[in-house]
C-alpha cells in the first residue's frame, strides 16, 4: 500500500520539477547578458566599455530604395560574397529599404 502512494505523489512533482526546469532554461537562452545590454547596471566599468568597443567595430549598412547585393557592395568597398558570409539570414533577391546589414564582422 505504501508504494502507489509515494509513487502517486513523487512522479508528479518529478514532472513539475522537470518541466519548470527546462522552461527556465528554454527562457534563459533567449536573454542576453546583462554586460551587453545598454544601461546594464551592476556590471563593472572595464565590462562595458570592452563591449561598446566590439559594438562600434561591428559596421553596418542601411538598404536604400532600389539597392542591390552589388551596389552595396561598391558602395562599402566590399564583395557580395563577403557581404552574403556576413548576413546568413538575408534574401539578397528580396532587399527592402530600411534593412541593416552587417558590412563588417
Amino acid at each position: 500500500m505504501q508504494a502507489p502512494r509515494i509513487v502517486r505523489w513523487t512522479l508528479p512533482a518529478l514532472l513539475l520539477t522537470l518541466v519548470i526546469g527546462a522552461l527556465l532554461i528554454v527562457a534563459a537562452s533567449g536573454r542576453e547578458e546583462p554586460s551587453e545590454r545598454p544601461g546594464a547596471s551592476g556590471s563593472s566599468g572595464a565590462q562595458k566599455s570592452t563591449s561598446s568597443r566590439k559594438r562600434a567595430k561591428a559596421r553596418r549598412s542601411t538598404v536604400r530604395r532600389g539597392d542591390t547585393i552589388t551596389a552595396i557592395a561598391r558602395r562599402t568597398k566590399r564583395t557580395e560574397i563577403e557581404l552574403l558570409k556576413l548576413n546568413p539570414n538575408v534574401d539578397p533577391r528580396a532587399l527592402r529599404a530600411g534593412q541593416r546589414l552587417k558590412i563588417s564582422p
